[in-house]
C-alpha cells in the first residue's frame, strides 16, 4: 500500500513539474509572471521530497538486483534499475546545489544563465525519472519482487 501511495506521489510530481516547465515559458512570454515565480518556490519542496523518495526506492531495488552477484548477466532490469538510481543521484546533486544557492542570498554569485540552465536540466529530467519510478512502484516492482531467473530445462 505504501509503495502505491509513494508511486502515485512521484507520478503527480512528475506531471506537475512537466506542466509547470512548459507553461512557465508561456506565461513569461505573455508577461504574466517572471521566470522563477512563486509556483517554483512551493514546488521545490515537493520536488526535493520526490528526489529523496526516488533515491530511496531505486536504491532498494538496485540492492535487490545487485544481490544476484557480479557474475550474473547484465539484464534489462539491471540497466533500468541502475539508470534510474544514478539518474536520481545526478538530478539530486544538481537540484540541491541550485536550490541551496537560490535559498541563500549569501551564496557566491554565478552567472544567471548557468543557474537557469541547471534548473532546466532538473526540470526536464525529474519528470522522466519520477514518472518511471512511480509507474514501477504502482506495478509492484519492489525489492521483494525481484526473483532470480531460472534456467529453462533443455529437452
Amino acid at each position: 500500500m505504501m509503495n502505491r501511495l509513494c508511486g502515485s506521489y512521484l507520478i503527480l510530481v512528475a506531471v506537475v513539474v512537466a506542466v509547470q516547465t512548459v507553461a512557465e515559458t508561456a506565461y513569461v512570454a505573455l508577461n504574466i509572471g517572471d521566470m522563477y515565480g512563486p509556483v517554483w518556490g512551493v514546488l521545490d519542496y515537493f520536488m526535493a521530497l520526490a528526489i529523496v523518495m526516488g533515491i530511496y526506492f531505486c536504491y532498494q531495488h538496485k540492492s535487490a538486483v545487485d544481490a544476484e552477484g557480479d557474475d550474473a548477466p547484465v539484464s534489462r532490469e539491471f540497466v533500468i534499475t541502475n539508470g534510474l538510481f544514478y539518474g536520481f543521484i545526478f538530478v539530486g546533486i544538481l537540484f540541491f546545489w541550485n536550490w541551496f544557492h537560490h535559498l541563500s542570498p549569501a551564496s557566491p554569485s554565478m552567472d544567471g544563465g548557468n543557474i537557469l540552465l541547471v534548473w532546466l536540466l532538473v526540470d526536464a529530467a525529474l519528470p522522466l525519472l519520477a514518472g518511471a519510478t512511480g509507474i514501477r512502484l504502482l506495478r509492484g516492482h519492489t525489492s521483494a519482487s525481484i526473483e532470480p531467473e531460472h534456467e529453462t530445462p533443455s529437452l
